[in-house]
Order: C-alpha cells, then sequence, then structure tokens
C-alpha cells in the first residue's frame, strides 16, 4: 500500500470541531481560511488524501 495516499490521522476535540463547523458555515469567515477548516474536518479520522481534497474543494467551487 502506498503510504502516500492516506492522510495524517487527526482526532478533533468536540469543541474544536465546532468551532471549525462554524467558520466553515459563517458568511464572515475569510474565504482563504475555509478550506483549512474543511480540511481538518475531513482529517478527523482516516481518509484518503484524495477524498479530504474533493472535499475541501466541492464542486462548482473555483479556487484562486
Amino acid at each position: 500500500m502506498d503510504v502516500s495516499r492516506w492522510a495524517i490521522y487527526l482526532k478533533l476535540a468536540p469543541a474544536d470541531r465546532r468551532r471549525l463547523e462554524d467558520l466553515v458555515h459563517s458568511g464572515n469567515t475569510p474565504q482563504k481560511l475555509v478550506p483549512r477548516a474543511r480540511i481538518a474536518l475531513l482529517s478527523d479520522g482516516t481518509r484518503l488524501n484524495g477524498a479530504i481534497a474533493q472535499g475541501a474543494h466541492p464542486a462548482g467551487v473555483a479556487d484562486g
């Protein structure tokens, strides 16, 4: 198995998860922070890096 495909295991405390979810859903969060918060949320548990990348940038949302 190619280890580079797996993300680093991250376990978020419930309060941290709520804060990150608030950042993602708030209309006042700077947009460069939203994908970073999504990555942290998607990394909570073991996931493939590709799945995290797709979740961080939902379809229809342009980078930049």
